[in-house]
């Protein structure tokens, strides 16, 4: 489950990565690229927060100190 927070988290990365680009590449006083139908600011929130959310649910199992 832990992977699946990991794989979440940095879908959400990668979409707040082209959301600076965006930012960055765009004109002056013209439309932001990737902000136009939004769906990118939407993806970072979504795949950042769900898998922020399932890393902090599900914790690193600690090793047993009765394993041999």
């Amino acid at each position: 489950m832990r992977t699946a927070g990991f794989v979440m988290t940095i879908m959400g990365l990668i979409s707040l990565v082209f959301v600076i680009i965006g930012v960055f590449t765009s004109n002056k006083g013209g439309t932001v690229l990737f902000f136009d139908n939004s769906w990118f600011p939407i993806m970072f929130i979504f795949w950042f927060g769900a898998g922020i959310s399932v890393l902090l649910t599900f914790p690193a199992e600690e090793k047993r100190r009765d394993r041999r």
